[in-house]
């Protein structure tokens, strides 16, 4: 109920006129469309309220229109793009993260963003293979992804 309380905190907070905010002036990265979805779907599955699973997808969604770009994942709009890395540095990377919450949501919902997931893997294939210990969050998404292919 606590960790419920918190998350409706943060969305009252956060999410004003349904615009995802990383703070009152900044519009949100795709950290905070990554972080929040994987909370909302987290949500759900413990307190089986769908609305929760919308929510989630809903914000998948918009990360796909806002940041999403051919396998490329920009980290911020701005003039100048930033392209997001797979690299789990200090946390886990917003773009392996967010794979993640596609996959996931994909097993419960009828959405298939299969497709959005192969090309971001294809895209990143090499340094992915290369050094997999630097990206274990992204390795995860690429198992699932082979596994539910074969």
């Amino acid at each position: 109920n606590i960790a419920i309380n918190a998350l409706e905190t943060v969305l009252e907070k956060h999410y004003p006129n349904q615009i995802l905010q990383h703070t009152n002036q900044v519009n949100a990265f795709l950290e905070d469309y990554a972080y929040l979805g994987m909370a909302l779907l987290t949500a759900h599955q413990v307190t089986k309220n769908s609305k929760y699973l919308i929510f989630s997808e809903n914000l998948l969604n918009q990360a796909i229109e806002k940041f999403y770009e051919k396998g490329r994942w920009v980290f911020a709009k701005s003039d100048i793009p930033v392209y997001d890395d797979i690299y789990d540095l200090l946390y886990p990377s917003s773009m392996a993260t967010i794979l993640l919450l596609a996959q996931k949501i994909s097993f419960k919902i009828d959405n298939d963003y299969s497709q959005i997931i192969f090309k971001t893997i294809e895209r990143n294939s090499y340094v992915l293979m290369r050094q997999p210990l630097s990206s274990p969050k992204m390795s995860k998404v690429l198992l699932k992804y082979l596994q539910k292919r074969i």
